[in-house]
């Protein structure tokens, strides 16, 4: 298997494919009008759509991003961020143990170590952002940042509940791009396990539902991934093998403000 980051540090294109998804570059990414090409790699993230199907209409678990940030500030996103190494370390202890082998990717083969650590960084950045962990009761050991809360409270990272939704590339143009993989999850599997969330990323966590999230700032693949999990919802199928994932493709707007890239 080799080093457990070792893929971290390849190329999109040379790496080991992924099964969880497979980008279709048929169609290739716009550029920003009256810029230059941007030699910026997109980099791995994930992030997480909890729902809670308790309520009618359902609500989901949404955060307003400070304005302070560079990327997407003062827009309304679901929690999630970059793939940090301690993923990719935990991915590989994981899956080093029996108890841990079932596949969480989209195929009938074991999970690559790359599909269970953006699993588990959508997971991660949860917690660090809202407070809330989807975990399961079990023993879990860990020394890493915000992994060692789980190994403190009796839980483990609830890997295996949760089902790839879609995937989006941000296109040239941005300061900052990201690769980003987008996960559904039950809030069954959810705990609050702090009131205050450990970082400052939000300016405000609320569950909301669809209508509720619309009078916020969004950005079209936030407006998308949102459509295409109530339609889940609402049909009751949630079954990882039936779902095509979403490929959301890049276009070139405003949204963002002057010669930004825009998302459909």
């Amino acid at each position: 298997m080799g080093h457990p980051d070792a893929w971290l540090r390849r190329s999109a294109g040379r790496g080991r494919s992924l099964t969880l998804v497979r980008l279709d570059r048929s169609t290739p990414t716009p550029e920003p009008a009256g810029r230059a090409a941007q030699a910026v790699r997109p980099r791995d993230a994930a992030s997480l759509v909890v729902y809670d199907d308790r309520c009618n209409p359902p609500r989901f678990l949404m955060g307003l991003r400070s304005a302070r940030h560079v990327f997407m500030p003062g827009h309304l996103v679901f929690p999630g961020g970059k793939l940090e190494t301690s993923d990719a370390h935990l991915a590989a202890d994981l899956c080093r143990r029996a108890s841990f082998a079932r596949r969480t990717a989209t195929t009938s083969s074991p999970a690559p170590l790359r599909d269970i650590a953006l699993v588990l960084a959508a997971i991660r950045e949860t917690f660090e952002e809202t407070g809330v962990m989807i975990c399961e009761p079990a023993r879990f050991r860990s020394r890493a940042p915000f992994w060692r809360d789980f190994a403190q409270r009796g839980v483990r990272p609830a890997n295996r509940q949760l089902v790839p939704m879609a995937r989006a590339v941000a296109p040239e143009g941005f300061v900052r791009r990201y690769d980003t993989r987008f996960f559904l999850v039950s809030r069954g599997y959810a705990m609050q396990a702090i009131a205050t969330p450990p970082t400052d990323e939000f300016d405000m966590v609320e569950w909301m539902t669809a209508d509720e999230a619309a009078c916020f700032p969004l950005i079209e693949v936030t407006r998308a991934v949102l459509a295409q999990a109530a339609a889940w919802i609402e049909t009751g199928r949630f079954d990882r093998f039936r779902h095509p994932l979403t490929r959301l493709r890049p276009h070139v707007g405003s949204t963002f403000g002057e010669q930004a890239p825009r998302w459909t």
